[in-house]
């Protein structure tokens, strides 16, 4: 369902809405970083700032410490003093003096005085001599007072440094009050994500600008580009029908030719070679007697047009068999192919090496007609061409389609020449009759090489014998 609005919404809104995406995601990153860059520049200054502070107020009374022992009275006295101030107060909510091991020195809680606490990073950090600060609620064990008060607030680390050497003689951790600084934070933000709205809501109205003259030409263009394939999809079912159509009117036209083609054998047979028979019998009444002087001359001529009248009615007889095949509607494919074969041999004197496989035992006339005249005229060019050298005859199933192929041992030819044997009954008769049929007609032969024609039919799963 998704991925169907997706689609209506077209190219051009999809690509505002990646332009809207990408802009949301670049403006948040944007305002957050601005957000981080001003509060870390804010938090500097204030501890920059702390640090003077600590430097003036503080570091005097803690310098004087060992590193061993605890600090000295006056100086926790002094802190205390320093922290009761109501001016400290309004500034500072608490303040730690730690050692570098993590002993409290100092802090307001007296009860904590001594105790080791874990190293945080940030007193790490002052330990070895570095200013670090951070505006996160106080979550260490040692700052339940802190947590108490309820204020926002900033934890300071200080180091303070002994003057001589340089070192850290104990790191001051004080908590500012941060109220200022939360506000001021507040409102840095809501400018920053307002004027990052604004230049976003700049940039999208630009690219929505853009866009919008791309969508106008890109629905037109999908509108023609649909029309377009609508108009070929069209025209292709149009084809479609015509071919369907085409392959109709050739198959239509086989079966006529082949119902003419019988008309034409039963023609011949029944007329002219009965007619010439009746001459030959007529003839027989004609022999002269023995007693005229010219009865030798009459029985010669007579002879003679007994002769061409004989070898009238053979070729009649011939034409009229090869015209009209014989009956295959109540015969087998396999047996339809060993008759044209029979057929030839015995008409032209030859030898066919035949060899069939198992064929189906249920195919539609037509095409078992179809396999007769493929052999027949195959048989027939191969006589011709190749003095009958070679020929062979083959039929199997493969791969689920039924293959004749009728070769021989001839010269062969060049494919792109068309012979002027091919009238009638030639190659591409048969071509048209074999794709009429739904087959794949194809010719393999080169010159002084074997040729071999081959047919092809695509059978129905049920038609495919079983061993």
């Amino acid at each position: 369902m998704l991925a169907s609005r997706w689609r209506e919404l077209g190219l051009a809104r999809q690509k505002v809405v990646y332009a809207l995406l990408g802009i949301a995601i670049t403006m948040a990153g944007l305002g957050n970083w601005t957000s981080g860059r001003i509060q870390s520049g804010v938090l500097t200054s204030m501890t920059t700032s702390a640090a003077l502070y600590m430097e003036n107020f503080v570091a005097p009374h803690v310098r004087a410490y060992d590193g061993r022992n605890e600090l000295e009275a006056r100086a926790i006295e002094a802190l205390d003093l320093l922290v009761a101030d109501p001016a400290f107060g309004r500034q500072i909510a608490s303040i730690k003096v730690w050692a570098a091991d993590g002993r409290l020195l100092y802090a307001q809680d007296k009860t904590q005085i001594g105790k080791r606490f874990p190293i945080s990073s940030n007193l790490k950090a002052a330990i070895e001599g570095r200013l670090s600060a951070d505006y996160e609620p106080p979550d260490e064990e040692e700052n339940e007072h802190e947590r108490g008060l309820g204020l926002p607030l900033v934890e300071i680390y200080s180091p303070i440094l002994r003057e001589t050497s340089g070192d850290v003689v104990a790191v001051v951790e004080f908590y500012a009050i941060a109220t200022a600084l939360q506000q001021e934070l507040r409102r840095s933000r809501v400018e920053n994500w307002l004027i990052v709205g604004v230049i976003a809501l700049l940039v999208l109205s630009a690219i929505v600008a853009l866009v919008s003259g791309d969508g106008a030409t890109i629905a037109r263009q999908e509108k023609a580009l649909q029309n377009r394939v609508a108009q070929l999809s069209r025209l292709l079912v149009h084809n479609e029908e015509l071919r369907q159509t085409l392959v109709e009117a050739r198959r239509g036209a086989v079966e006529t030719n082949e119902r003419v083609l019988r008309r034409i054998g039963a023609d011949l047979h029944d007329g002219p070679a009965q007619l010439i028979g009746l001459a030959l019998l007529r003839l027989d009444n004609l022999t002269p007697s023995p007693s005229r002087k010219d009865a030798a001359a009459v029985k010669a001529e007579l002879e003679k047009i007994r002769g061409v009248l004989n070898s009238s009615l053979s070729e009649i007889r011939i034409l009229s068999s090869g015209i009209a095949p014989p009956a295959l509607e109540r015969v087998q494919a396999r047996d339809a192919i060993e008759m044209a074969v029979a057929n030839h041999e015995q008409h032209t004197g030859t030898m066919v090496d035949c060899k069939l496989d198992d064929l189906p035992l249920d195919l539609p006339a037509l095409l078992k007609t179809c396999l007769y005249r493929f052999t027949q005229e195959g048989l027939t060019n191969a006589f011709r061409h190749a003095k009958g050298a070679g020929q062979r005859v083959r039929a199997r199933i493969e791969a689920g389609a039924l293959v004749l192929e009728v070769q021989d041992d001839g010269p062969g030819f060049v494919q792109d020449f068309v012979p002027s044997t091919q009238r009638g009954l030639g190659l591409s008769g048969l071509r048209d009759r074999v794709e009429s049929l739904g087959g794949v007609f194809s010719i393999h032969s080169e010159p002084g090489r074997q040729t071999t024609i081959r047919c092809e039919f695509t059978l129905e799963p049920t038609d495919i014998p079983h061993a």
